[in-house]
């Protein structure tokens, strides 16, 4: 994909990688499910640490296949939704430390 840094591509080969079938589930009218996967990662450059990477975080979801494509969008964008959302609480975390890590310092 163009575009894409290191650390997506990175996390979107680790969920290709583990994201192996064995068969596909059928859904409750018959159908066989979408398969909706997503993988984000993100590397936060630090001043103290050099660079660190969060993630990857790697969701696979099942979906009937209701043959509405707004109904797909909206299940592909939910999925991805918890995959940044897990990246940015973890994000929170490095910055928190960080600053923590900061001002220790300049208070000694």
């Amino acid at each position: 994909m163009s575009g894409e840094g290191p650390a997506l591509k990175a996390a979107r080969e680790h969920g290709d990688k583990n994201a192996v079938d064995l068969e596909i589930p059928i859904g409750a009218n018959g159908m066989p499910l979408i398969k909706i996967s997503c993988a984000a990662a993100e590397l936060i450059p630090t001043m103290q640490y050099a660079n660190v990477t969060i993630g990857p975080v790697v969701v696979h979801r099942y979906v009937e296949d209701t043959g509405d494509l707004k109904d797909i969008h909206a299940q592909v964008r939910a999925t991805q939704s918890l995959c940044e959302e897990a990246v940015a609480e973890d994000r929170q975390t490095v910055h928190a430390l960080t600053r923590q890590s900061t001002e220790g310092r300049y208070q000694n």
